[in-house]
């Protein structure tokens, strides 16, 4: 019956602590939705908002040792109980303020409020009533918890932000939202006369066993690092999709760039649900460094692969690859999609006229082939770029081609390096994707017979 109880109770702090970390760390991570009208209503440059959110994230930084100590000493439940009513000062001080120094004292506030109300103090609740073989699957929940925020929060933002068009409403109605947690800390609550309990460690006394400890400085560099990428994308990436226009169509639903900024937020909320019990799981069974080391690797790859990405050719397919179902049907583009993905670099008319003589349905499979190439063994996309019994071959780009941009057409020829065949490249850096079909078309096709007659094999 003892068994039963406790493990009933330990639930407890873990839906509880979970539940605030969804609200705190889903309005937080939304900040990222606010940069462009912050910036457009206030006529400033988004270094205001920003430096803002560079002082908010500094400041959960530092306080965050000290909250532990209050949490220590006045009960975690007090504690994220302050950091929850600082938290929502800051987002009211936001939603009402008209200049920089408004929006910055805001930032600060709720920077102060989180490191009260999130994961150092919850932890703390969630380790010391969670029995140890329960306690890794326990903190994996709660993190996961805090990723459903981030998955459920920042599109609900954009699409308030889409309906109101109005950011002080957003911001107001999220600071709302943020009043659950304070009922929440109820959950938090510590029998904190044990007999025989320790003396709690002081702010100084934990900090020294800290420094003197080469795990906490390879944690805390690594923490950095989740923080700089978390922070930097969380803030960045809807303004970023929102500056290119990266719009999508999806279920017969058009979605707008502003939430599709959203979107692409919440999302990596999703997936990190499925990271936080992944790793919790395997920190239960392997190394929890190794695993640790594992996951910063993963993390760093996903970077890699973002950046070598060009994003012009993700929205010019977006079209097609948004909708997993066009993958058996027959897709057309509207104007402005051609326009983008084809007519670019030539006038806004011709591109129209381009369009009605040129565009049709065509299959979508093609590019879902070409998108999962490189994790199908057997891809119809498959090619023998070391067949040096081929004849010669030249790759012809297009310096504005947002389609197949120039660094596509370039790392396709470096693949082909290890064939002893002819291979070159020739680059019209004024042309879009539409260069074989627009008034141009004579430059290209001439290039193309003058490398023919340099390789011997021009007419006769």
């Amino acid at each position: 019956m003892h068994t039963g109880e406790q493990q009933r109770s330990f639930w407890v702090p873990v839906i509880c602590g979970g539940v605030i970390l969804t609200i705190g760390i889903g309005s937080r991570q939304s900040f990222g939705i606010f940069q462009t009208p912050i910036a457009a209503d206030l006529n400033v440059g988004r270094e205001l908002w920003s430096f803002g959110n560079a002082v908010s994230m500094l400041l959960l930084g530092l306080c965050s040792p000290f909250v532990g100590n209050l949490a220590d000493r006045f009960g975690s439940a007090r504690t994220v109980a302050g950091g929850g009513v600082i938290y929502v000062a800051g987002m009211l001080i936001m939603a009402t303020a008209t200049e920089g120094v408004q929006l910055t004292l805001g930032n600060a506030l709720t920077g102060v409020g989180m490191a009260a109300a999130g994961f150092g103090p919850i932890f703390g609740v969630i380790t010391r009533q969670t029995p140890v073989v329960k306690r890794s699957i326990a903190l994996g929940v709660a993190t996961a918890a805090g990723s459903f925020g981030q998955f459920a929060v920042v599109p609900l933002a954009s699409a308030l932000q889409a309906r109101f068009g109005d950011w002080h409403t957003t911001m107001l109605i999220l600071a709302l939202m943020s009043l659950a947690v304070l009922p929440l800390t109820i959950g938090l609550r510590e029998d904190r006369r044990a007999p025989g309990s320790a003396r709690p460690q002081s702010s100084r006394e934990a900090l020294e066993e800290a420094f003197g400890n080469g795990s906490f400085w390879l944690l805390t560099v690594g923490f950095f690092v989740c923080g700089f990428h978390v922070a930097f994308v969380g803030l960045h990436l809807p303004a970023y999709i929102s500056d290119q226009a990266i719009g999508m169509t999806a279920f017969g639903r058009t979605i707008t760039p502003l939430e599709l900024g959203g979107w692409a937020i919440g999302l990596v909320g999703l997936f990190n649900i499925a990271g936080s019990l992944l790793w919790a799981w395997l920190g239960g069974r392997h190394k929890r460094k190794d695993m640790l080391a594992l996951l910063y690797l993963l993390r760093s790859l996903v970077f890699v692969a973002f950046l070598a990405l060009p994003l012009s050719a993700l929205r010019a397919t977006l079209p097609v690859l948004g909708n997993p179902a066009n993958s058996h049907r027959a897709i057309s583009l509207t104007a402005d999609q051609f326009r983008y993905a084809f007519g670019n670099a030539i006038p806004r008319e011709e591109s129209d006229e381009l369009y009605e003589q040129w565009a049709i349905p065509a299959p979508g499979r093609p590019l879902f082939e070409a998108a999962g190439a490189a994790f199908h063994a057997h891809s119809p996309d498959a090619v023998n770029t070391a067949n040096s019994g081929r004849g010669p071959l030249l790759l012809i780009g297009g310096g504005k081609d947002h389609t197949v941009p120039t660094a596509v057409t370039r790392s396709t020829l470096k693949q082909y390096k290890g064939s002893g065949a002819v291979t070159d490249i020739v680059e019209f850096p004024d042309r879009g994707h539409s260069l074989t079909i627009d008034h141009g078309w004579r430059e290209l096709a001439d290039a193309a017979l003058s490398w023919l007659d340099e390789n011997g094999l021009g007419p006769r």
